[in-house]
Order: C-alpha cells, then sequence, then structure tokens
C-alpha cells in the first residue's frame, strides 16, 4: 500500500542532513516509544519503518537513488559526487513542493502498521483516518495482512488505537482553537469506536471525562454563536440538562465531573441565561422545578413575567401571579405579586400587596415616588420599569432593546383584547397540598373564558409616569439573589411571624371566612408538613446562595460571567489599573508562554491565554516551522519593567516597555546548536488590548 511519507520525515531530519545527525535522529526515534497499549507487534513494526528508513539515508548511493525518485527532475543537484548539498535547505524545500506535491512510499503488511503509527505521531491525522477507514469499514480485506488469527486480532486492536489516538489528538488540537463543539465531536467519535469494539475501557473513562470538561464551553459556544441554528439550541440546551441532572439540580451537591464548583457552576448558569429566550427559559426551569426546586420555580417565575409583559400575553403573568401565591410560603415575593397584579390591571390589589412585602426599603422608595399621588401607582411603576430593565431583560436573549415602558404595555390593543378574554385558572386542591405541583401541569396558554375582572380593573386609565428623579434606592430591585435570601434572624430577638402581620391587615369577615375554611384536622397537618419543609429549604438556600463574603458564595444576576472553568476563578481586571506590576505578570506569562510553546512539546495551547492577532498568528507560524525542522527552543528570562502607558483616548490599548534580557538555546534533533542560541539584553515595547478582560499582547517591537 502506497503511504504519504518519505524517509527524512520519518526520521525527522531535513534534506541536507549528514550522516552523524541521521544516525542521532535514528537513535532518537528508536528510544521514543508509543503509548503503553499498543501490542509488541505494533512496536517492531514501527521500529521496523524507521530501520528501513535509516537504512535508505545512510547509505550514500541508495539515498542517491532514492532521491532521485522523489525529485525525479533535481535529484542530481541536491548530492554532488561527494556526498555534500550544493543547495541550501530552503531550495531543498522548495523543490520537495514543487516537484512532487506528496512523495509515497510502499509498505507491505508488516509496516503498514508502523506507517499508521507514524502518520499520528507526525500530525497527519486526517490522512491516517482516511487511509484507516477502508479498514474500519470493510473495504480493505484483513487477510492481506496476516494469515495469522491471533496476529490478526492484535493488529485489529493496535489500528483502533492509532485512529483512537488521531482522534484525541484532534480533539486538544481544538480545544486549544477554542472550538470546542468540534473537539466534542471528535471525543464522541472516538468513544462510539471504543463503545462498539469493546476495548480500551481504561480509554473510555479518560474521554467520558474529557467530554465532562468541555460541556460547558460547548453550551456557551453553541448558544453564542450569531447564526445559531434551532438544532445547536436545542443541543446546548439537552447538554445543559445533563450537567444539571449530573449535579441533581440548581441545589444540587452533586458534581458532575466539568471541574466547576458550586460558586462557578451558578455564575455559569447565569452566563447561560442571557443566551436563552424567555420561552426557553421557562421550558428549562419548568422542568427543573419538579424535582423541586425553589430557585427553578422562581426562575420560571420570571420567564413567565417577562413573556407576559414582552408578547402582551396577560394570561402568562396569571400563571407567575398563581406560582407566586404558593412561592410567598417560602419567600417574600410580595413585590412581584404587586407587580404582576399591576400589568393585569388591579390596582387596588396591587397596592394591597405591595404593603405586605418585608422589602421596607424598597416599599419606602415606592412610597418616596407616589409622593404628592393618591395611590402608590405611580411610584409601582416606575419600580416596575425599572426591575425590567435592569433586572430581567438582561438576562434574556434578544431583550437588550425591548421597551419597559407600562405605558406602551397598557396602551397595545393586543393587551386590551387578552385582558376582555381570559379569567384566571382555577386552583385543584392537589396544588394547594403542594405548592411546587403547580408548575408541573399547567397549561402553555390557558383557554379562553369570561373575564370577572370589572371594567375598571380591565381597562385602567391612562397612565402617566412623572418625571421624577432615580434615587439610590431605585436601584435595589428584586431579582433572583435577593430571593435566595433566607429570612434567618441570627439576632436574639425573634422576628415575628408573616401570619400575624397577615391577619392584622384583613378584615374581620375575612377573617372568619379563613378561619372556617382552614381550621380542619387535614389541613392543619398539611401546614404543619408546610413549616417543617419551609425551614429546610430555607436552611438549604442560606447555606447554597446567601453565604457570606469570608469565602463562601453571595451572587448577584448583575454578575457576569467572561470565561470558562480556569478563568472563572480570575479576578476581574477591568477595574484594576495597569500598574507596573501588573505589567510585570503580563510580561512574564507571555515569557513563560513562549517558552512551552517553543519547547519540545509544542504546547500553542499556551499562547492562547497571553497573545492576540497579529501577534499570535505570527507566533504560531514560527512554532510549526520549529516542528518541521525538528527544533526547539529552551529560555532564561530577566524582565524589568521601565514605563506602562494605557491610551487616554481608548482604555483597551496600552503599551508596556521593558528590560529583557533572553538566554535562548537552540536545538536540532536534540543537538545543541551554538550558531542558532544567543544571549541577548533587550529594551522591547508591547502593545496590549483589553478582550474580554485581560490584557492580551497584540504586538512587540525592539527598541534597542
Amino acid at each position: 500500500m502506497q503511504i504519504p511519507l518519505d524517509y527524512y520525515r520519518i526520521l525527522g531530519v531535513p534534506l541536507q542532513a549528514e550522516d552523524d545527525l541521521i544516525n542521532q535522529a535514528y537513535e532518537d526515534r528508536m528510544l521514543q516509544l508509543p503509548r503503553s497499549e499498543y501490542s509488541q507487534y505494533a512496536i517492531a513494526s514501527r521500529q521496523n519503518l524507521i530501520k528501513l528508513a535509516h537504512s535508505v539515508l545512510k547509505d550514500e548511493e541508495i539515498r542517491q537513488q532514492y532521491d532521485d525518485e522523489i525529485f525525479p527532475s533535481h535529484g542530481s543537484a541536491i548530492i554532488n559526487g561527494d556526498g555534500n548539498m550544493d543547495m541550501s535547505i530552503d531550495d531543498a524545500l522548495s523543490l520537495s513542493e514543487t516537484s512532487i506535491a506528496n512523495p509515497t512510499i510502499e509498505v507491505d503488511g508488516d509496516l503498514l502498521l508502523g506507517a499508521l503509527m507514524m502518520l499520528q505521531e507526525l500530525g497527519e491525522y486526517e490522512l491516517l483516518l482516511n487511509i484507516a477507514q477502508s479498514f474500519l469499514e470493510g473495504k480493505e480485506p484483513l487477510e492481506e495482512i496476516s494469515t495469522d488469527t491471533n496476529q490478526l486480532q492484535s493488529w485489529w486492536q493496535d489500528l483502533i488505537l492509532t485512529v483512537i489516538s488521531a482522534y484525541l489528538d484532534l480533539a486538544k488540537e481544538k480545544w486549544h482553537q477554542r472550538e470546542y463543539e468540534n473537539a466534542s465531536l471528535y471525543l464522541l467519535a472516538a468513544d462510539a469506536i471504543l463503545e462498539q469494539q469493546n476495548v480500551f475501557m481504561a480509554i473510555r473513562q479518560e474521554i467520558d471525562s474529557d467530554l465532562q470538561k468541555v460541556r460547558p464551553y460547548e453550551v456557551i459556544e453553541l448558544l453564542s454563536k450569531s447564526d445559531s441554528q434551532l438544532v445547536d439550541r436545542q443541543k446546548a440546551i439537552a447538554l445543559l440538562q445533563k450537567m444539571l441532572d449530573s449535579r441533581e439540580g440548581i441545589e444540587g451537591k452533586k458534581q458532575d465531573q466539568s471541574g466547576l464548583n458550586t460558586d462557578d457552576f451558578l455564575r455559569f448558569l447565569q452566563e447561560v441565561r442571557t443566551y436563552l429566550t424567555p420561552l426557553e427559559q421557562e421550558e428549562l426551569f419548568k422542568q427543573e422545578s419538579s424535582r423541586p426546586s425553589i430557585a427553578a420555580t422562581y426562575l420560571t417565575v420570571n420567564a413567565l413575567i417577562v413573556r407576559g409583559f414582552v408578547e402582551r400575553k396577560p394570561e402568562l403573568i396569571i400563571q407567575a401571579q398563581n406560582i407566586l401565591d404558593h412561592l410567598n410560603q417560602y419567600q417574600d415575593v410580595y413585590l412581584e405579586q404587586s407587580i404582576c397584579s399591576l400589568l393585569l390591571g388591579n390596582i387596588n390589589q396591587a397596592e394591597k400587596l405591595l404593603n405586605h412585602s418585608y422589602e421596607t426599603e424598597k416599599v419606602k422608595s415606592i412610597k418616596k415616588l407616589s409622593q404628592g399621588a393618591p395611590d402608590l401607582v405611580p411610584g409601582l411603576i416606575v419600580y416596575a420599569e425599572n426591575w425590567f430593565r435592569e433586572e430581567l431583560f438582561p438576562q434574556f436573549k434578544n431583550l437588550d432593546k425591548e421597551s419597559s415602558s407600562i405605558q406602551e404595555y397598557f396602551d397595545d390593543n393586543r393587551l386590551q383584547r387578552a385582558l376582555e378574554n381570559i379569567a384566571p385558572p382555577e386552583i385543584s386542591p392537589m396544588d394547594e397540598e403542594d405548592p411546587l405541583s403547580l408548575l408541573k401541569d399547567y397549561p402553555s396558554e390557558f383557554d379562553q373564558q369570561e373575564t370577572p375582572f370589572q371594567a375598571s380593573e380591565n381597562n385602567p386609565p391612562n397612565i402617566s409616569t412623572p418625571e421624577i428623579e432615580k434615587t439610590e434606592e431605585d436601584s435595589s430591585l428584586v431579582g433572583f439573589s435577593s430571593f435566595l435570601e433566607a429570612e434567618i434572624d441570627d439576632n436574639d430577638e425573634p422576628e415575628e411571624p408573616k401570619n400575624d402581620n397577615l391577619i392584622s391587615d384583613t378584615p374581620e369577615d375575612e377573617k372568619e371566612t379563613s378561619s372556617s375554611q382552614n381550621f380542619s384536622s387535614s389541613p392543619m397537618i398539611i401546614l404543619f408538613v408546610l413549616l417543617i419543609l419551609l425551614g429546610i429549604f430555607s436552611a438549604l438556600f442560606y447555606r447554597v446562595f446567601n453565604q457570606s463574603g469570608d469565602g463562601n458564595l453571595e451572587i448577584s444576576l448583575s454578575q457576569s460571567l467572561i470565561e470558562l472553568p480556569e478563568e472563572l476563578a480570575a479576578a476581574d481586571s477591568s477595574s484594576q489599573p495597569l500598574s507596573p506590576e501588573m505589567a510585570s505578570e503580563i510580561i512574564n506569562g507571555w515569557l513563560e508562554a513562549k517558552a512551552l510553546a517553543t519547547g519540545p512539546d509544542y504546547n500553542l495551547g499556551a499562547l492562547d491565554n497571553v497573545l492576540a492577532d497579529p501577534f499570535l498568528s505570527i507566533w504560531r507560524g514560527n512554532i510549526n516551522t520549529l516542528r518541521n525542522q525538528s527544533a526547539y527552543r529552551r529560555y532564561e528570562h530577566d524582565v524589568t519593567i521601565e514605563e506602562v502607558n494605557v491610551n487616554p483616548q481608548n482604555n483597551m490599548e496600552a503599551n508596556i516597555t521593558a528590560r529583557v534580557r533572553e538566554n535562548s538555546q537552540y536545538f536540532n534533533n536534540g543537538q545543541l546548536n551554538n550558531q542558532q542560541s544567543y544571549d541577548s539584553n533587550l529594551l522591547v515595547r508591547y502593545d496590549l488590548v483589553r478582550v474580554n478582560n485581560r490584557w492580551l499582547i497584540a504586538n512587540s517591537q525592539i527598541i534597542n
């Protein structure tokens, strides 16, 4: 079989390589061993191929014949009669590109596996997979490889291992290029082959671990695509659901092997929400609420309210209101209930609910905004508009330009017609016994019925909001974080029970009706159970969502996730000045990354965290050149920051001037080359840009 390789590449030597270099490269190749899972047959096949390449290139006459074959028009010009080169390596490489684009060698069955392994080592993954595919699909007869059944079985497993290694290397390459979906696809392809063949269980476990780690990256990538299709969004939500299932929900204590701890996962979830539409969030969190999950229940309410407001569908507001009525047993949500009543045109009910709220500072703010008015409607309108604009809309996809005007909401003819044709649904006894069960079966849209609302409530008068200056208190809005703050009193004086306050504001006839309905033996048991559940959930949420700043969690919806796992713990640099200390960290970080990238492992991924284009592309090219020449460098650095400047017209740009002492040793095929090594003391200017709140180097210039 013809394999796209040549003996120079197999040994990793240039065309002008002399005998000493060829012998050294041969010894190095023989010492390098493939993965431990390979059989002795595979190792022997690889070694025999290396020996063949060495035997051809070390003999001048045979080498000349080989060069004439792969460079038919210029072979005699490469090596003269004395065995010396008549042209430079660049000229020879140029000939290799023009004379024959893809030189090949012919290998028999015993060397075929070694050749495929060599393609994998040289990074020719696509070529390897194309050749191996014919065997995997049964197009190439295995009998030509060997007639020994045991040997053929070993050969087959070695072939599978080579293919899997290629897929894993491709996945790693895509990961470094931040193409997380493609990385996941390669991992899944490898896993599918191993599952089908039922081999290498340890490698399957490694792949499963990598799939878990790439999952949050992939979710964000799929959802944040500017041209994301429905299939991409559905895939992303399915992956997110798997993460939630593994963690047993938002409040779950289990891990999903993604590397995200509880704090990181909550920030990740908040970032994901900004890419989801209100309907997508409603469907996702409605399902989550059935665990049960109070947090998911509240997020479902948010999605319903936003949809009802934006789409002018008050029936969705009614759904949210009914859920809030039961959710109030766990947390004070009177403000949200008051806003729902306002949006349904029930002004009296909105004001009554507002007066029940324990959010005293927020209620004071609303009352202050309503000074001079006969009721609290003006302040509540301002508060609701701010809530939509600052708290809710930013947490949903494509709502950044949506109007939060309550006046526009009520002026919409669609809303007027909807208010005339809906009625709140009746709540079944089952719902009353299980508050969270209300989410399990509610319809997406209520059946249109005659409304019992009075005309004055359905069709409120033209509402005009007074021009009132926004106070500091206005900015304190209800949200996910405030909802999750458990009402646990750490003081000696116990807080008055919520029910006492409610009873004091309830008319006597309502009290009697309420008493006659509630004080029977069965409801008392239900109430007792609910009080116990309230205590459990309050303690749970206090631990998970309301931990203090001594290293514990405190989450706010305004908090933004910039990057995923490794960046999640990093401090936000956007608010920090570019100090000399920070500049020193940036430059030293670049020099360390350069040492890793140009070293023997060619770690290109190290550059992604420190460089931006065009500098990133330039250095990727430099390192590929080193790799092709089988060369690498070792560095020692000493840095002194001379000057730091941020562009006053654009704080996203800066430059750093640094004195850099750089000692570099150049190795070619494992041998130190003193002519290419150097020890320099340079004054360098680095041009920086800020990307995702991180300073990256976009260019550099040697000043002296």
